[in-house]
């Protein structure tokens, strides 16, 4: 299925015009790509903070 959907993607790009078609593709890349990476940095400050959560509990409990 994988190969399939890479080949189909490459066709379309040459069926494409190097018009505004193409440039839009790019554009909605770049913006799954920034929401990933946004993505990938609240989760690492949701860890961050957790990990101190937990720091502070050990110290009260002791």
């Amino acid at each position: 299925v994988r190969l399939r959907r890479i080949l189909f993607r490459k066709s379309t790009k040459f069926l494409l015009t190097l018009s505004g078609s193409l440039q839009k593709e790019k554009k909605k890349k770049k913006k799954k790509e920034k929401k990933k990476k946004e993505k990938k940095k609240k989760k690492k400050n949701k860890k961050k903070k957790k990990k101190t959560k937990k720091k502070k509990n050990i110290l009260y409990m002791f």
